[in-house]
């Protein structure tokens, strides 16, 4: 993987990435204008590509990302580890480390150097080496001072205020729906068990019942039978 203005996820045995936001700036002495809780909240599940960790060197990557419905919940299964940082004045993103990678895969990343290039041979790949055309740019001094705007800087400024409070809002939102959700599914689960005691107590009562009539009866038996074994032989108009 190279260089990229990306979101980096990672748990053991996944790699995902989805882009920065459109509002995300990397400022000199301050870094990426937005924190990695800012991200979650803004990026949509279906932003990211998630890949099995083992072919993230893969040539042909595009035949492992996984399928887009699993990315909700690889999104929860995976940590946000994107880390820009500055080296010798440029910008670098150390969210997958490649020394980690290579002792946690047991295997080597080949390492690939940009050399600069004629923009008639264009961009190519030779063994380590890739030609990138970078045109000559002059440093010429301005023909005019440049204005300055404070106020659409604050403007800015406010837009991404409204970017991360829409964000957070979107979120909560969210996170209402899916507590709404829980309650509903809790709430039939409990309707479900109600019923099923009410039918069961239905039964037990009706068991009861069954029981208690047969016991009825077998004493009605009982005394018949005692009635008729107390009554004399030959009946009442027997004489001695």
């Amino acid at each position: 993987w190279g260089p990229a203005w990306v979101v980096w996820r990672h748990s053991p045995g996944w790699v995902g990435w989805g882009p920065l936001p459109p509002h995300a700036h990397w400022r000199t002495g301050a870094g990426l204008t937005i924190s990695n809780r800012e991200l979650d909240a803004t990026l949509e599940p279906d932003s990211y590509s998630f890949v099995d960790e083992r072919q993230l060197t893969s040539g042909q990557l595009d035949r492992h990302i996984a399928r887009a419905e699993r990315n909700a919940t690889l999104l929860r299964d995976t940590e946000n580890v994107t880390h820009y940082t500055a080296v010798d004045s440029r910008v670098v993103n150390h969210g997958i480390d490649v020394d980690r990678f290579e002792h946690d895969m047991a295997q080597k990343v080949k390492r690939h150097r940009i050399v600069d290039s004629d923009g008639a041979r264009g961009d190519q790949v030779k063994g380590d080496q890739v030609f990138v055309f970078r045109p000559n740019v002059e440093d010429k001094p301005p023909t005019r001072t440049p204005s300055t705007q404070p106020a659409s800087a604050a403007k800015t400024e406010r837009q991404i205020e409204r970017e991360r409070r829409r964000a957070e809002t979107e979120q909560s939102q969210r996170q209402a729906d899916v507590d709404k959700q829980k309650r509903k599914e809790q709430n039939k689960v409990e309707e479900q068990r109600r019923l099923e005691q009410k039918k069961l107590e239905k039964q037990r009562l009706k068991e009861q019942q069954r029981i208690e009539e047969q016991r009825r009866l077998e004493q009605k038996r009982q005394k018949k039978q005692q009635r008729k074994s107390e009554k004399p032989p030959g009946g009442t108009n027997a004489r001695l």
